[in-house]
C-alpha cells in the first residue's frame, strides 16, 4: 500500500515538473537579428506627422514608407535608402516624452515561439529638461508579418 502511494507522488510530481518544464519551453524567446535605423542625421523626419502622440509602425513596402514616413528635406531618406522591403521590414516608431533630449537605453527584438510574435522592446530614457517632444525609433529586420508583431516601449527617468 505504502509502495502505490509512493508511486502515486512520485508520478504526480513528475507530471507537475513536466507541465512547468513544457510551458516555460514554450515561453522561450529567440532573438531576431536587426539593424538599428542611425538617427542622428535624421531628427526632423515625421512618423505619420509631427502629433506629440506615441505611434508605432510595421512598413513591408518603399510605399508604405512613403505614406508613413515624411523624409527631411535636407536628408532625403538617409538611413532608409538601402531597405530591401522583398526580405526585410522597418518597425519605426515615436514616443511622446515630457522632458525633452531622451536616449534609447536598449532595443531589442525577440520572437515569441508560442504565439509566433514578435516583440520589439525599446528602452527611452526621459531627456534633462523640460520640454515635450517626441523620440524615433526603428530597427530594419528580417521580413515579419505586420499583424505578428508587438512594440513594447516604456520610458524611464
Amino acid at each position: 500500500m505504502k509502495r502505490n502511494i509512493y508511486k502515486i507522488i512520485s508520478l504526480f510530481t513528475v507530471c507537475v515538473f513536466c507541465n512547468l518544464g513544457c510551458s516555460k519551453t514554450e515561453e522561450v524567446c529567440e532573438s531576431v537579428s536587426f539593424t538599428p535605423i542611425n538617427w542622428q542625421y535624421m531628427t526632423n523626419y515625421k512618423i505619420v506627422d509631427d502629433k506629440l502622440e506615441d505611434k508605432y509602425l510595421v512598413i513591408n513596402s518603399q510605399q508604405e514608407l512613403d505614406a508613413q514616413v515624411i523624409p527631411d528635406p535636407l536628408y532625403s531618406y538617409i538611413g532608409f535608402k538601402d531597405i530591401d522591403f522583398t526580405t526585410s521590414t522597418l518597425l519605426v516608431g515615436k514616443k511622446a516624452l515630457g522632458h525633452g533630449a531622451g536616449q534609447l537605453l536598449s532595443q531589442r527584438v525577440n520572437h515569441i515561439c508560442k504565439s509566433d510574435k514578435d516583440i520589439y522592446k525599446v528602452v527611452i530614457k526621459n531627456g534633462g529638461y523640460t520640454a515635450l517632444t517626441k523620440f524615433n525609433f526603428g530597427v530594419v529586420v528580417p521580413k515579419k508579418d505586420a499583424a505578428l508583431v508587438v512594440f513594447d516601449v516604456s520610458v524611464v527617468e
